[in-house]
């Protein structure tokens, strides 16, 4: 009977140690809103949502052709010089042997801050089909490009 006692026991402190808490009743919270900057008057619904102000325009543009091949394979050459006005920048290394118009597809490195090195980790490596479209920030720096191989066909525009 004592073992009998003694493993309730243990089954009790071991069900204590392992069932869940209880869970306490909270009150939902309800969003509201100030127009004005008085304390909030009505909650954020779909029938009375936050009120949105302004518009906001698209950049538009007109890209330029950049594109171009390289010059001498594990050299690098400039891709674009600095302009402080681009909006977007895209450098695509072509998928195939044929778009880049040479006997076995490689990788095009591209690079913001100096030489673009040809698989040394300093430059950005785009492998074939690989691209690069710029994002926000765009950088204003001279671009690089560089490939193992002269005549390597890159696709380059800027806006």
């Amino acid at each position: 009977m004592r073992k009998l006692v003694d493993l309730a026991a243990a089954l009790a402190i071991v069900w204590s140690l392992v069932s869940p808490a209880p869970v306490l009743a909270q009150a939902p919270v309800v969003p509201y809103f100030s127009t004005n900057g008085n304390p909030p008057q009505a909650p954020v619904t779909p029938s009375n949502p936050l009120p949105v102000t302004g518009s906001v325009s698209p950049t538009t543009g007109t890209f330029t052709d950049r594109s171009g091949s390289i010059t001498a394979g594990g050299t690098s050459q400039t891709l674009a010089s600095a302009n402080t006005a681009w909006k977007q920048i895209v450098i695509e290394n072509p998928s195939s042997a044929t778009g880049q118009n040479i006997s076995a597809a490689e990788s095009l490195y591209i690079n913001f801050t100096g030489a673009g090195g040809v698989d040394n980790g300093t430059s950005i490596e785009l492998v074939p089909g690989g691209s690069y479209v710029s994002g926000t920030p765009v950088s204003t720096q001279a671009i690089t490009v560089n490939a193992a191989t002269t005549g390597h066909v890159f696709i380059a525009k800027e806006m």
